[in-house]
């Protein structure tokens, strides 16, 4: 089914969420998925996004493939480091009030049968940068100062994206080539996280650089 889990900059956030069949478990770990794209382009219904959710759904888990907003005015856009930072971050909101979806409709009748104490998010390249950062990034003050700045003119960490008053934190975070801007986030009683990585990979390096082949202003650590 497809749902409308959040409004953010005029754009209506929805939601596909996969079930298993004939499946009476009422209390079902959560995986929400974010697809890959640079934060440029990129679908819910990306291929690889769909037969995962399937796949999952089918060994009992609920699944979602989210919608997230993307970078506005193109790849040049993604030149600038503030515009990076301000897609990610906008992006984090997003995937926080798909969390936080899941968590009101388990304390209000919990229609879609999930175990609330069990969402994991993740996905691929900016997918999965979309998990690391929203699982460990915990604080602004965490960031360089300029980054806190940027993060506050958008609405902080939480953002406003959707279904406030809820928890946004996930129980673990996975990636397929994503990564982060500093390790120091990621602290020993944080989540578990799980990562895989093409160690040739030019848009999101495996081990510390720039991302798109080196044209980003940011640099980040990959999986290794």
């Amino acid at each position: 089914s497809t749902v409308d889990y959040g409004l953010a900059s005029g754009q209506t956030l929805k939601m596909d969420i996969y079930t298993p069949y004939g499946d009476s478990i009422i209390e079902r770990p959560v995986i929400v998925f974010c697809f890959g794209g640079s934060f440029l382009t990129g679908s819910r219904t990306a291929s690889e996004i769909v037969a995962f959710a399937t796949n999952f759904a089918q060994r009992g888990y609920v699944c979602a493939s989210i919608d997230y907003r993307l970078a506005t005015g193109g790849i040049f856009s993604l030149f600038q480091e503030e515009n990076i930072v301000k897609t990610v971050f906008k992006a984090v909101q997003d995937g926080k009030a798909a969390i936080r979806y899941f968590r009101k409709d388990a304390a209000n009748g919990n229609t879609l049968g999930v175990d609330s104490n069990q969402i994991f998010i993740g996905g691929t390249s900016a997918g999965g940068i979309l998990g690391i950062n929203l699982a460990y990034v915990d604080d602004v003050d965490e960031m360089p100062t300029n980054w806190q700045t940027w993060a506050d003119e958008i609405g902080g960490l939480e953002g406003n994206s959707g279904n406030p008053g809820y928890c946004s934190s996930p129980s673990g975070v996975f990636s397929f080539s994503g990564a982060v801007g500093d390790t120091s986030y990621i602290n020993a009683n944080d989540v578990p996280y799980y990562s895989c990585h093409a160690t040739e990979d030019q848009t999101v390096l495996y081990n510390y650089g720039a991302p798109l082949s080196g044209i980003a202003p940011v640099s980040l650590y990959g999986s290794a």
